[in-house]
């Protein structure tokens, strides 16, 4: 009755009408978000903070990650940066990215920005955090009473590391030096760990999801726990050490009796049970003392899975505690036992463990003086060779070769076997005897479950990538 005497607006206009409103809101609300922006942070004893800004640069990383946005990058210029004001704690951080635009924190050059914690402050303790990215930095010294893992890592997921190192965690148990708990999906690419503590790689209690790639472990000293190792997954899922090194650890302060590994798992009724837990492609050489060390306290239902590894230049062995090991194609050389306890065997299956596990085969046991090369287990196209004792134990021994010295032809270079050698093509799989490790493992920047996180590529490994531009 209203309309009777008006203009009626057509279905088409009316149409059209709300359309333009929809436009103009959107445009509004899109027009309203932030872009990602790049800040700049320096060290230059001035008392201007900045706008972060290149040449008006923050001055401190708690200030820097109070002012970026989600998705920002922060440029860090070269130098030492100490004081409480440059750590990172649970208030203190940068904001969550999403899965397209990481939050970044980067060195301008990787390997010349230091955090420094001078022996008296946690420089990185990261807590409920997400997408957030750290490049080329060096984090170091939290030798102090109460100290925690240097480069601690808790209750976050979606974080990595890349080009970065750490050194000299507090001395004694905890002593880690990069470390996560309660954690998923986590990258450690070309990172590197030295100096002093007692595990240089570990992802501990319900961390999951989890790559180590390319990293490299150098252990200096310990002094103040018996357990070290380089990489060691704890209560941990779905992880991987893909052409990690573990090299030249000091055995001059007493590290028989600290027994440090390149290599260490353990499940102890604490975090998840070690399922999908690979080690493909590490080298450790010059260990001080052993390759791989077991330490759960209950059986796995699952195995732990060594493939192309290489152990040589060690005083003891590896040590598998209770069930879950399998080695398949690596090569374990020149272990000089200091004497002939349970630590000095060249591999020694203590849990007894099913045909599902705690089985070795296509690899090479040889110079394993003073001791037993094999201790238990089930043996398949081995080479065993110069030891004082084979085996012990141990069942199957289908396709071992016990006259056979690697060293004649075949193992001429520790990272792989001669064409038209006495091991070539020797193996159950028509492959060689002995570890072959060529190629990266695993495409750059993937996580774990990502399109070719584990594949091997066909990019060279060597010359070995340093961690810098």
């Amino acid at each position: 009755m209203f309309l009777k005497n008006k203009s009626v607006i057509s279905k088409n206009k009316f149409l059209k009408f709300i359309t333009l409103v929809f436009l103009g809101v959107c445009g509004v609300v899109f027009g309203a978000q932030a872009q990602a922006a790049d800040y700049y942070m320096a060290t230059n004893g001035s008392d201007i903070i900045g706008d972060g800004s290149s040449g008006n640069e923050w001055q401190t990383l708690q200030y820097s990650m109070a002012n970026m946005g989600s998705g920002d990058t922060l440029i860090i210029r070269d130098g030492v940066y100490t004081c409480i004001e440059n750590t990172i704690d649970s208030t203190h951080k940068p904001q969550n990215g999403n899965s397209t635009d990481y939050t970044q924190i980067r060195a301008e050059h990787s390997g010349k920005v230091s955090f420094d914690g001078q022996d008296e402050n946690n420089v990185f303790a990261l807590s409920t955090a997400s997408y957030i990215s750290f490049e080329g930095i060096i984090w170091c010294n939290n030798n102090f009473p109460g100290a925690g893992t240097l480069v601690g890592v808790d209750s976050c997921n979606h974080i990595k590391f890349i080009h970065c190192g750490a050194y000299d965690a507090h001395d004694g148990d905890d002593g880690h030096v990069f470390s996560s708990y309660s954690s998923t999906d986590l990258l450690y690419e070309e990172c590197y760990a030295w100096g002093a503590g007692d595990y240089s790689f570990m992802p501990a209690r319900d961390t999951e999801r989890v790559i180590y790639r390319r990293c490299v472990s150098r252990q200096d000293r310990q002094a103040g726990w018996l357990a070290t190792t380089g990489f060691f997954a704890y209560g941990s899922r779905n992880v991987e050490f893909q052409n990690c090194i573990y090299i030249d650890a000091d055995n001059d302060i007493g590290y028989y009796s600290a027994r440090p590994f390149a290599w260490t798992f353990r499940y102890a009724s604490q975090g998840f049970e070690l399922e999908n837990t690979n080690f493909a492609g590490c080298i450790s050489l010059n260990g001080a003392t052993g390759g791989v060390a077991a330490g759960s306290t209950v059986s796995l239902n699952t195995a732990v899975l060594f493939s192309n590894c290489v152990s040589m230049g060690t005083y003891q062995g590896s040590r598998l505690r209770y069930d879950g090991a399998n080695f398949d194609h690596c090569t374990f050389y020149g272990i000089s036992a200091l004497n002939t306890d349970t630590w000095g065997r060249g591999v020694y299956f203590e849990g007894q463990g099913s045909n599902e596990r705690d089985d070795i085969s296509n690899s090479i046991i040889a110079g394993v003086t003073n001791n037993i090369a094999l201790l238990n287990g089930v043996s398949q196209y081995n080479c065993l060779y110069n030891n004082s004792i084979n085996y012990v134990g141990t069942s199957n021994m289908t396709g071992d070769k016990t006259m056979i010295d690697p060293l004649s032809n075949s193992l001429l270079y520790p990272l792989r076997i001669e064409n038209n050698s006495d091991l070539d093509g020797a193996a159950s799989d028509g492959g060689d005897i002995g570890a072959t490790i060529f190629y990266k493992i695993g495409r750059d920047g993937t996580l774990w479950g990502e399109e070719g996180y584990n594949e091997t590529t066909n990019e060279s490994l060597w010359p070995f990538p340093n961690g810098y531009n």
